[in-house]
């Protein structure tokens, strides 16, 4: 639930992520539909660390909005994106590239944790496969914003492959935001 204390904060980050959702939904390219969306995940889930007092890093602020979902919203989230979590499990594991170095140059990065994300998406486990891909999403983001995505072949297959999660996961944000505002 929303503080009181905090509505109108949650009330302007709420705006702020249906301008950029609506963006998002009117870009025609995949590029941008994905930072328009993200930067739309982004304020609610700046909100949330805010109303529930934890200022963690941004991978964890990620993962504790997304653990606010009932078990019947991560099935249906889940379930509307069957084909790109296909495609994300069957892909490598999406490295953080900010592990590289002048020795490893543009193979580098860590697969490791990113193995584990992939193994997470797979299961059945409650909410793991929800934030599970969560965190891939954040990684793709981190890994686009940060230049270590191109504009062509597999990473825009990866981009292209996000949307439809990314999209989904706003959505249900923005709709458990709402809600949460409603009970004030």
């Amino acid at each position: 639930m929303v503080p009181g204390g905090c509505s109108e904060l949650a009330t302007f980050q709420l705006i702020v992520a249906k301008r950029w959702q609506n963006r998002g939904n009117e870009a025609q390219d995949c590029f941008a539909r994905f930072f328009f969306h993200f930067a739309a995940l982004n304020a609610l889930y700046f909100l949330w660390s805010r109303v529930d007092g934890k200022s963690q890093i941004e991978a964890q602020q990620v993962e504790r909005l997304l653990s606010k979902a009932s078990l019947d919203e991560v099935t249906t989230i889940l379930s509307s994106v069957t084909s790109s979590i296909e495609y994300l499990t069957r892909k490598g594991p999406i490295k953080r590239m900010n592990r590289r170095t002048c020795d490893n140059g543009a193979a580098g990065g860590d697969d490791e944790s990113g193995q584990q994300l992939q193994d997470s998406l797979r299961s059945a486990d409650g909410k793991s496969p929800l934030l599970a891909l969560g965190g891939i999403l954040y990684r793709v983001r981190c890994n686009l914003v940060h230049g270590s995505k191109t504009d062509q072949g597999d990473d825009e297959e990866i981009i292209k492959q996000a949307v439809s999660p990314l999209s989904a996961i706003l959505t249900w944000a923005i709709k458990h935001t709402e809600s949460e505002l409603e009970r004030l």
